[in-house]
């Protein structure tokens, strides 16, 4: 959403309260016990919706979820999950009311995005690639998905190659091209009735995620 629109929100929660540390800032230091404590806030709300303190806390919740999704803008998994975040704040902008329909999805996705953090945190490159695949395309499409055979080895197989391309910056093309038609294969079984054009283009942003993801972690490890 633009910009206007928090501006908007802010000065609706300032007209109704005297509370005056909720602002936009561009340096936020977010991780998940900010997440839990936010989270924490939110359940705690009683009584009324538009008492100045509980949109005070909802208004910083939904600053804190939006703000962490924003620390990877490539994520897909977070890219549906911002979608929904985005749906809620036009809910709260066009209805200027805070229901216990938009508190109840604030928590669900707070806990959504804390269960997702934490049930990856373990796993190894490709198994953490494989997963975030799966649960974005589950999520998006509402599909179960369970083998992406050909995509599981192809990641397997530019992990390795690039392991020792300790400088390298981007994948040959040779090796995109690769990435794309093995995530098409599987994507075009699993999501049939779904527009090929749609397909085509989950395939090439997922080929590019897990690109820039692949090369980050093996710089890291080096």
């Amino acid at each position: 959403l633009p910009e206007g629109f928090w501006k908007e929100l802010l000065k609706l929660v300032h007209e109704k309260t005297a509370i005056p540390s909720i602002e936009l800032t561009g340096e936020l230091t977010i991780d998940l016990n900010t997440l839990e404590d936010v989270l924490n806030r939110v359940r705690g709300l009683q009584g009324s919706l538009q008492d100045p303190e509980a949109m005070y806390v909802a208004a910083e919740a939904l600053l804190t979820i939006r703000g962490f999704l924003g620390l990877e803008p490539a994520n897909p998994v977070y890219e549906v999950i911002y979608e929904r975040l985005r749906r809620l704040e036009e809910e709260w902008r066009n209805s200027r009311v805070l229901s216990r329909e938009m508190i109840n999805e604030l928590i669900k996705l707070v806990n959504e995005i804390m269960s997702y953090r934490r049930e990856r945190e373990a796993l190894g490159l490709s198994e953490r690639l494989m997963y975030d695949i799966r649960r974005y395309v589950s999520s998006r499409f509402q599909v179960s998905v369970v083998k992406l055979d050909n995509t599981e080895r192809a990641i397997q197989d530019v992990i390795r190659k690039y392991s020792s391309e300790i400088r390298a910056s981007s994948f040959y093309e040779s090796d995109r091209k690769n990435l794309r038609t093995a995530l098409l294969k599987d994507l075009l079984k699993v999501l049939k009735g779904v527009n090929i054009g749609d397909v085509k283009q989950v395939a090439y942003n997922l080929a590019s995620y897990i690109e820039g993801e692949v090369l980050r972690e093996l710089q890291r490890r080096h």
